[in-house]
Formats: structure tokens, C-alpha cells, sequence
């Protein structure tokens, strides 16, 4: 086209580059009004949702994901007032200095914090315990809208006396009483695994073979499992302590 252009009229060419360069200016004053609108309605739509967060308050339950935990935690321990109750609560979780100085240490040096209770994990993780001891714990609570720490501790009481007259006490009675010797003997290791070659010293057998009978039923009945090679472990939370009760009775 380049090479036309010497047949072109110079007034009629300047005037096709005025128009074009007219085009490209209007085009571009409507980009500039586009964002412009672009940016107001942002903003707007930023100062309402400010106003209706700020009439909302702060929420009662947030929903924390597992990046933000540690953040989430420090922040609730730093603006904290009053008493401070920890639920389901492994004590061994503090052990290491960083995590002490990151989740407990910013209650303990706030001055507006009063106290700082701590709840264990009586259901151990397990759902079972878990809706028995929120039935007791609910039972227990002397108004419908507030339990207390002692409503807590009555109700556990209650929930572990259930679980004893019923959980616990079907496994027992499905062993026979040369399993329930080696439940006994496991019952020593505080609900840890028990190592096989313990086991037999305990009760005072000669080899695992001697044993073999015992340990193969209560693995079949469900009252035990071998979480590894050698090792016999219960199949529930608690049931160590349920045996050494059933002892010493």
C-alpha cells in the first residue's frame, strides 16, 4: 500500500491520518473512562463490605485452616481476657520450647488473662468415647446454655462408669480366662504396645508358642491387633486401665 500512496493527494492523506490518529484518542479516552469507573465501583464495593463487617462484630467461631493455625493461636492468646479454657489438651505439645513459646507463653505473659484451665482429652480421639462423654458431660451441665468445668468432670466420671458397665466390660467376658491373663499382662505397658517376649515373661511361660492360642483368639474376637512384628497392642483406648480396674477388684 505503501507504494499507492504517492497517488494519494496530500490534503486527502492528512486528513486519513487525522482521523486515525482521532480514533486512537477516542479509544483510548474510553479505556481511561472504563477504569476510571473500573476503580470507583471497587472501592465502593469495598467501603459497603467494611460496613456490614463492622455491624456484624467479631464472630463467635472462625474457621481456622491448618496454615494459619499457629498465627490464629498466638493471636487469640495475645488479645485474650479473663479465664482461658484449652479443650483436648495433650500436655506434651508444650514440651518443645518453640511450641511453648509460640502457643502458651503469649496467655501466660498477658496481663489481661486471669487464668488459663486445661481440659485433657478423656475420649483419647475415640468417636465412641467422644459421644458418650458429651452425653454424660450435657446430662451433667446444671443450665442448657453453659458447662462448667465441674459439669466436665462429673460427667466424664459418669461417661467412664458407663463405658465400664458396657464398652469395656462385653470384650472382657468374650475372653476366656487364659486370654484374659494375657490381657493382664499387656495391661502392664499403660496401653502402649506390648512387645511379645514381655508378654511371656510375665506370665511366666516358656516360649511364644505357649501363648500362641491365646493371642491368635483375642486378635479374632477384636480385643487385640499386632500393630507391628512381635508386638500385641488393644484394639481400643482405655482398655489397659479397664483391666487393671477389673484386677485389683
Amino acid at each position: 500500500m505503501l507504494h499507492l500512496l504517492h497517488v494519494i493527494e496530500t490534503d486527502v492523506l492528512l486528513t486519513i491520518a487525522l482521523v486515525a490518529i482521532a480514533l486512537l484518542l477516542f479509544r483510548d479516552l474510553r479505556r481511561e473512562a472504563q477504569d476510571e469507573l473500573l476503580v470507583e465501583s471497587v472501592k465502593h464495593n469495598e467501603a459497603t463490605l467494611d460496613g456490614i463487617l463492622a455491624r456484624l462484630g467479631k464472630p463467635d467461631v472462625m474457621l481456622v485452616g491448618p496454615r494459619s493455625l499457629r498465627s490464629a493461636s498466638e493471636a487469640f492468646a495475645r488479645d485474650a481476657r479473663g479465664e482461658m479454657v484449652w479443650f483436648n489438651v495433650c500436655l506434651l505439645m508444650f514440651r518443645p520450647q518453640a511450641l511453648f513459646d509460640a502457643l502458651l507463653a503469649p496467655a501466660l505473659v498477658n496481663p489481661k488473662v486471669v487464668a488459663v484451665q486445661f481440659v485433657l482429652d478423656e475420649s483419647r480421639g475415640y468417636p465412641y468415647f467422644l459421644q458418650q462423654f458429651g452425653n454424660t458431660v450435657w446430662n451433667a451441665a446444671v443450665g442448657p446454655t453453659l458447662i462448667s468445668f465441674d459439669d466436665a468432670v462429673v460427667g466424664v466420671a459418669a461417661g467412664q462408669a458407663k463405658l465400664d458397665e458396657g464398652f469395656y466390660l462385653s470384650r472382657w467376658e468374650r475372653a476366656t480366662k487364659s486370654e484374659r491373663k494375657l490381657l493382664e499382662a499387656m495391661a502392664l505397658d499403660d496401653g502402649a504396645p506390648s512387645k511379645i517376649g514381655d508378654v511371656v515373661k510375665r506370665m511366666k511361660k516358656r516360649s511364644q508358642s505357649d501363648i500362641g492360642p491365646a493371642r491368635a483368639n483375642l486378635i479374632s474376637k477384636g480385643i487385640t491387633y499386632s500393630p507391628e512384628h512381635g508386638m500385641l497392642a488393644f484394639t481400643v483406648p482405655g482398655m489397659a486401665d479397664y483391666v487393671r480396674r477389673v484386677k485389683s477388684t
